[in-house]
């Protein structure tokens, strides 16, 4: 950062994989900025309403360790809008997750919608019916080939879902 001429006017976070967190706010950022951090988790932001988005944020982080990352974000994001989010209103929410695998665990965003944060919910809630029960299908860093096993199981379970909604769809 020393190096950095443009270091005031700029955030970052980082967490590490043993869950080490640092963050940097640079003095010249628009009010409201900075951030806080905690085992395994920064929250940041600028052009926020105050300092209370980030600490809600935290909080919901810290109560929610029972859950997965995805969810413990998520739960997050909605504590931050519920605390009043960024003092311009609202139009866009994402998140990323990237576990260990080349591409991202989970990916989803919402642009240019009147309330971004409920719809990331909705789709989240999608992608955990959807998506996350073919995780273990992904090819792997290790072994390119998937799981044959769990691929055979899903689509047995698969077909058969197929089976019951076509014979209850029947007169």
């Amino acid at each position: 950062m020393e190096d950095d001429p443009g270091r005031d006017l700029r955030q970052l976070a980082i967490v590490d994989h043993d869950g080490r967190a640092a963050a940097y706010t640079g003095a010249r950022c628009i009010p409201w900025a900075g951030h806080t951090t905690g085992a395994g988790y920064a929250c940041l932001g600028n052009i926020l309403v105050g300092e209370e988005v980030i600490q809600a944020m935290a909080r919901e982080f810290e109560a929610s360790t029972a859950d997965d990352l995805p969810e413990r974000l998520m739960r997050a994001l909605e504590a931050g809008q519920a605390a009043g989010g960024d003092r311009r209103g609202r139009q866009s929410a994402g998140m990323t997750v990237v576990n260990e695998e080349e591409y991202p665990w989970l990916d989803i965003r919402v642009d240019d919608h009147e309330d971004p944060v409920p719809e990331l919910r909705r789709i989240f809630e999608i992608y955990k019916r959807e998506e996350v029960p073919y995780l273990n299908m992904m090819a792997r860093r290790a072994d390119f080939i998937p799981h044959w096993d769990t691929v055979a199981r899903i689509r047995d379970e698969i077909e058969h879902q197929l089976i019951e909604e076509a014979a209850t769809k029947e007169p």
